[in-house]
Formats: structure tokens, sequence, C-alpha cells
């Protein structure tokens, strides 16, 4: 059934063997279709997923009186207040605890930094090659994305990240290392 405030009705059932079709529409239903007073064209509609235009053909028309349409509730009330309980945060850990956290991140540094120190570092002898500088500025963008993981990323993006930096790091280390051994 068809009509310029309403869309095709599709239930249709069949009865017990003799050939004959019905179709039953509850009007009540307040999910169901909306439906005014009038009358209807009844179409039937063969098609499928590979026809583009499915066949129209009109069966006949229908009048549906207006003792069927459903009456919709024109009353003012007023509604109940929401209620929502919010759930308890977490416990956030002390200050001593982040600080021991926060100590036990950045002591490698602070070792290698000391290793260095102690075992007298030699700059005199850095060999500004551009492979020197390329693999060098890799372990600086290798620490700014472990830093950036650290404060925002996820474990893939800094993976995906990492890849290049990575193929970069290796090979101008390899350069790198190798013009000092030709040295």
């Amino acid at each position: 059934m068809t009509s310029p405030t309403v869309d095709r009705i599709k239930t249709v059932k069949t009865t017990k063997g003799d050939g004959k079709y019905t179709a039953a529409m509850d009007f009540s239903s307040k999910r169901g279709p909306k439906v005014e007073a009038g009358t209807y064209t009844i179409d039937v509609l063969v098609g499928g997923l590979m026809i583009e235009k499915p066949l129209t053909w009109t069966v006949g028309k229908a009048d549906i009186a207006s003792t069927f349409v459903r009456q919709s509730a024109t009353g003012v009330h007023r509604l109940e207040p929401l209620e929502y309980t919010f759930t308890p945060g977490f416990e956030v850990p002390s200050s001593f605890m982040g600080t021991v956290f926060s100590a036990a991140v950045v002591a490698p540094a602070v070792i290698l930094l000391g290793a260095w120190a102690g075992l007298g570092v030699n700059l005199k002898q850095f060999n500004p090659s551009l492979a020197a500088l390329v693999f060098h500025s890799s372990l600086v963008a290798m620490y700014a994305l472990f830093i950036w993981f650290w404060v925002e990323l996820n474990m893939y993006t800094t993976i995906w990240y990492f890849l290049p930096i990575g193929v970069v790091m290796f090979l101008s280390g390899h350069r790198a290392l190798s013009q000092l051994e030709m040295a």
C-alpha cells in the first residue's frame, strides 16, 4: 500500500495451501506504521537483487477508516527527573610512587652519562661525516619517539613511526662504524 505520507507495508503472509495471500497490519502498535485515514492503492512489487527496476502490479484500492488510526498523546505532563550515579573514580597512587617510577625511568640515562664521564669519552676523534650526523640524529629521534610514546602514543603507532627511523639508524650506523674502522 502506498500513500504520499506512508511507506510501503511489506507484511504479507500465505494461508494454508489454497493459493490466497493476506496482508496483516497492526495499527495499534506504537512502533508500527503511521497511517492516516483515506484511500490507498495496493501494489505488488516483484523484484530481486539482480533486477534494477522491480515489476509493479496494481491490485486494487483499500479504504482505511479513521477508527483504525492511532491517536497521538497530546497531553502535556511533567517528566520524571533524570537521575544518574557517577561511578567512583579510581585511586591515584601517592606522589612518592610517582617519584620512584620517574627515578626508575631516568636512572638508565643518568647511569649512561656517568659511565661516559668515568670512562673519559673522547669527543676529539668524532668524525663529523654525514653518516655519523644522520646516525646521531636518528638516535635523538628515537629517544624523542620513546618520550612521545610515554606521553601520548599507543604501541602500534609508535612501532609504525619507529620503522623508518630504525632503518635509517641501522644503515647510517653501519656506514659510520665502517668509516671509523677505515680511519
